[in-house]
């Protein structure tokens, strides 16, 4: 066993020395790569100025033309393109101000149509507290009859305003089915408003 960890140390140490045997190598290169490339850097220092090679001197004189037709053609897509958008970016834009518009005329609409209906109401809610004022004063069991023979929503609108002791008098002359008719039609309208 101790042989066995003496070996492994051995070849641990022969790792280790190799390693550091390349290490120098490589740092002997790189040094010297640096010395080289200082001294190609010098000479281009050194040498004499030569003017650098232009790129019009390697194209030919048809491909310049060719280029320039091509960047003239590509000018001109791109200058209609441009025009297009711009058009149509007017147009857009005048579509939007009348969509505005429309949707200004709507919201004026809806209030004045709001104010009707609220109006409407009124004169209802008031037609109905007359009517209710008539109903009272006439005897239960006529009354009774009368409001059976109504349609529901006139029905409701008279009983909402009558007093209850008196709505409740003329309640028991109406029929079963009309009386559910005229309740529900009273929730429903309290619901809505």
């Amino acid at each position: 066993m101790k042989k066995a960890i003496l070996g492994f140390q051995l070849l641990v140490v022969m790792v280790f020395a190799a390693k550091i045997s390349l290490v120098g190598l490589m740092n002997q290169e790189i040094h010297m790569d640096a010395e080289s490339i200082f001294s190609v850097a010098q000479a281009r220092a050194e040498s004499p100025k030569t003017p650098p090679v232009l790129r019009s001197d390697i194209l030919s004189l048809p491909d310049e033309k060719n280029f320039e037709s091509l960047l003239d053609e590509r000018k001109k897509t791109l200058d209609a393109r441009e025009e297009f958008l711009k058009t149509e970016e007017e147009r857009l834009v005048s579509l939007q101000g009348r969509i505005e518009e429309k949707l200004n005329a709507l919201g004026a609409a809806e209030k004045r149509l709001s104010v009707l209906i609220e109006s409407r109401k009124a004169i209802e809610n008031e037609e109905f507290q007359k009517l209710a004022k008539v109903y009272e004063s006439t005897p239960p069991a006529k009354a009774g009859s009368m409001l059976e023979k109504l349609d529901t929503r006139t029905a409701a609108g008279i009983s909402m305003n009558m007093k209850r002791d008196k709505a409740g008098a003329i309640w028991g002359y109406i029929s079963p089915q009309k009386a559910v008719e005229i309740t529900r039609e009273i929730t429903r309208s309290q619901n809505v408003n």
